[in-house]
């Protein structure tokens, strides 16, 4: 069985800035940084394995050792790499299109020679790397993401239903609500058959989290956005840094460092989330004590773990007092500095390198 902060710390694993073990972990590491027009200083963006950044070297001279005519001067970038701070400068075009058409050539191009396995599960979607100033740098494909390491953000919302005395008493329930817990399709590319929050996804390039979480209820439990819309309640964010491990598939050990906005949705009893989009394969109605069970015995989706956890501390089912010195590192835990800028949406800014 697993403790809450077992869990909170198995999602948010990156070791810790003024640990030996985040000194070790980040002298393994590259750093991608770009440079935008608003910034005249390089702009971290991302954490590279050494393979990875091994490939991306080797892509860079690649393309600048290119003589094609059709190229003009003002779509080139200039790469600079730093073998003793182990940085890489690239992207550095003049606009944020052609910075993303760069990055798009040298991930179709590892694509197409089956260069990294996360990469099989190419989405065609795009998620948006941020500058200091707010300003969109470039997008990337979501799949390529973990590769680079950079801030991603996505959507996650709990919703339950009330519970009479009765049914409280039937159950054996402490707690007046039951969950709506899915649990995800066995064909999913990453963390198959795991249990999930009820309505989750990530935040594509020009999307905002509020239109985000309307249209995956839609997609995966067919909540009416009008209910959605009038009984939503944000509940603000979670961050943290999570290392990849073998359950997710592809590499394993590429750094993701993500921001989670998150809602809470009460259903009255006649609503009940129904599978649409094929993304889940199950919902299932439990009470708190139920889901506890399925909770520590690891049976959900890191992320998903930490964001019910943090559900959890919100409703008081987990309380202060039982955790003991544990409370204050789940805290932190749900709301890390993160370590590259912030898009202005979640508030944050940059952290700790």
């Amino acid at each position: 069985m697993k403790s809450y902060l077992d869990l909170i710390k198995e999602c948010d694993a990156f070791p810790y800035p003024g640990t030996p073990e985040h000194n070790t972990l980040l002298s393994t590491l590259w750093t991608l940084t770009t440079t935008s027009p608003n910034h005249a200083d390089p702009i971290p963006v991302g954490y590279l394995l050494e393979p990875v950044a091994n490939k991306l070297i080797e892509a860079l001279t690649a393309t600048e050792s290119e003589n094609d005519p059709s190229n003009p001067p003002t779509t080139k970038s200039e790469f600079e790499i730093n073998t003793s701070t182990r940085t890489i400068k690239a992207f550095t075009q003049p606009t944020e299109p052609l910075r993303s058409a760069a990055v798009a050539k040298i991930l179709r191009t590892w694509g197409d020679h089956q260069t990294f396995s996360v990469l099989s599960g190419w989405r065609n979607e795009l998620y948006p790397i941020y500058g200091p100033n707010n300003e969109l740098l470039f997008t990337m494909e979501r799949s390529a993401s973990p590769l680079f390491g950079i801030n991603t953000y996505g959507v996650h919302m709990t919703c339950y239903t009330p519970i009479s005395d009765d049914e409280k008493t039937t159950s054996g329930s402490a707690f007046d609500f039951k969950l709506w817990i899915p649990r995800r399709s066995r064909t999913k590319q990453t963390y198959g058959s795991m249990l999930d929050n009820t309505v989750a996804g990530g935040i594509s390039s020009g999307e905002g989290p509020f239109e985000s979480i309307i249209r995956e209820a839609d997609e995966e439990a067919s909540l009416p956005s009008e209910l959605v819309r009038a009984k939503i309640q944000s509940k603000g964010t979670v961050s943290y840094i999570h290392v990849r491990t073998a359950a997710a598939g592809g590499e394993t050990g590429l750094i993701m460092p993500e921001i989670q906005y998150i809602y809470d949705l009460e259903l009255p009893n006649d609503v009940i989330p129904k599978i649409k989009d094929g993304e889940v394969e199950a919902f299932y109605c439990w009470t708190v004590e139920e889901t506890i069970g399925h909770l520590v015995r690891g049976e959900f989706k890191p992320n998903c773990a930490l964001c019910l956890v943090d559900f959890f501390m919100r409703r008081g089912v987990v309380r202060r007092g039982e955790e003991g010195e544990g409370w204050g590192v789940m805290e932190r835990g749900c709301r890390r500095v993160m370590p590259f800028a912030v898009w202005a949406a979640y508030g944050g800014c940059e952290g700790e390198l």
